[in-house]
């Protein structure tokens, strides 16, 4: 994920294919349902991966 992905995120831009993989990446045991720990773990990583990328975009305005 980079910078122009998260601001897709951040407009709704998605697309469904991206959803999906990341929907498959989370799905352990292959049902295509989640559990609560999966959406749990799963929005953890997302949480993390955005302010990851937030943190790269801040630390690169002020270059």
């Amino acid at each position: 994920m980079n910078i122009s992905d998260l601001k897709a995120e951040m407009n709704g831009e998605v697309d469904s294919e991206t959803l999906a993989t990341i929907f498959r990446s989370a799905d352990t045991d292959n049902d295509k349902k989640l559990s609560k720990d999966e959406r749990r773990a799963l929005r953890f990583t997302l949480e993390n991966k955005k302010m990851d990328l937030m943190q790269e975009m801040f630390t690169y305005q002020e270059q």
